[in-house]
């Protein structure tokens, strides 16, 4: 081992394992953390549900597969006759949906009008 070609290896050795844990320690230092805040998520996500359109209008290809995927629980499915299906929608429309909705009824069947005088 009194090779001097053999020490420098060692060396460049020794070096390159300590950045290597000097990496690990900083990955282990910020992990669990969140890459943002709570309150930039929050305001992200209440800003969504305000206004997707908004979001699908002005963004670009991957907004808008965002948009889709945050609104819509399945894929949007094609009928033959040429029309969308009815979607599911997530959790927070629906949820939303039934804040601010109003009840949904069916037209009634023919022949059930009110008596005209």
């Amino acid at each position: 081992m009194d090779s001097p070609s053999v020490m420098q290896a060692l060396e460049k050795r020794v070096i390159s394992l300590e950045d290597q844990q000097r990496v690990i320690e900083e990955k282990i230092a910020i992990c669990g953390r969140p890459i943002k805040s709570f309150d930039e998520m929050y305001r992200t996500a209440m800003q969504y549900l305000a206004t997707p359109y908004k979001l699908w209008a002005l963004g670009g290809f991957e907004e808008k597969r965002t948009v889709l995927k945050l609104t819509f629980t399945d894929r949007l499915t094609w009928d033959r006759k040429g029309m969308y299906r009815t979607p599911d929608l997530s959790l927070p429309f629906k949820v939303l949906g039934g804040f601010l909705g109003c009840k949904k009824l069916m037209v009634p069947e023919a022949g059930l009008e009110p008596a005209r005088f």
